[in-house]
């Protein structure tokens, strides 16, 4: 079982400003922002993919993994895969002087992360030791589980390399009455880039994991292995 799909949360945005040169304070943008800031080049970006390797964790019972998970026996929690999806974007910029006044903010370069901050795969306590087969069995199960998320996020990372946010398009010339206004500005576009990016990432992981892996043919996978001594220590689980 997946477990962190809908909470897991990470949104970082760094700021590495190369040099600036802040223009007046104007009380508006000028009609136009491209003519307020001729474009430029688009910029430069790079996607890094952070996969960490997942702890494992066998202290949990098979009560504790139900409650964390928020299910009930019958849909075999016996164990997790708990992860934190973490996307974040790190750039360099440039502010020159606006055409009509102002300042603007140009971004050379910037680089993508998508991936984990950690993963834990959590196996009930209960099959330590005598009970190796069904620890096993479990286990592969959530490593199933892990190699889809990493499916996912790669496949992910492949298509922000072909096909960058739109919103990002727009950030190769950033008009601001003040530099900090020009970094909000441009801050704006890039939290909808990554936002948007993230809740896409969440809505596949949780589609893919339910079909692909948590079925009900896993579920009677799980009950025929180790010659049925699922159904012999925990009859709910029929």
């Amino acid at each position: 079982m997946l477990r962190g799909v809908s909470r897991a949360a990470g949104l970082g945005i760094a700021w590495l400003a190369l040099a600036g040169c802040a223009g007046p304070e104007l009380p508006s943008a000028p009609q136009g922002q491209a003519a307020a800031c001729p474009r430029q080049a688009a910029p430069r970006y790079d996607v890094i993919v952070n996969l960490p390797e997942p702890e494992r964790d066998d202290r949990l019972s098979l009560a504790e993994i139900s409650a964390h998970s928020q299910a009930a026996f019958r849909h075999l929690t016996l164990g997790e895969t708990e992860s934190r999806l973490q996307i974040s974007a790190v750039f360099s910029a440039r502010v020159a002087p606006g055409a009509l006044g102002g300042v603007c903010l140009y971004i050379a370069r910037a680089a993508f992360s998508l991936g984990f901050s950690q993963r834990v795969i959590h196996i009930a306590r209960e099959f330590r030791g005598a009970e190796s087969c069904l620890y096993d069995t479990v286990l592969d199960h959530e490593r199933r589980h892990v190699a889809l998320d990493d499916r996912i996020i790669e496949a992910a990372a492949q298509r922000l390399r072909a096909d960058p946010p739109e919103q990002f398009a727009t950030l190769n010339g950033v008009w601001g009455a003040n530099e900090a206004e020009a970094r909000a500005e441009t801050q704006g576009h890039l939290n909808l880039a990554t936002e948007a990016l993230q809740r896409q990432i969440q809505r596949e992981r949780q589609v893919a994991h339910a079909l692909q892996i948590d079925t009900v043919d896993e579920r009677r996978r799980m009950l025929a292995a180790c010659n049925g001594r699922l159904t012999e220590l925990h009859p709910e689980f029929r």
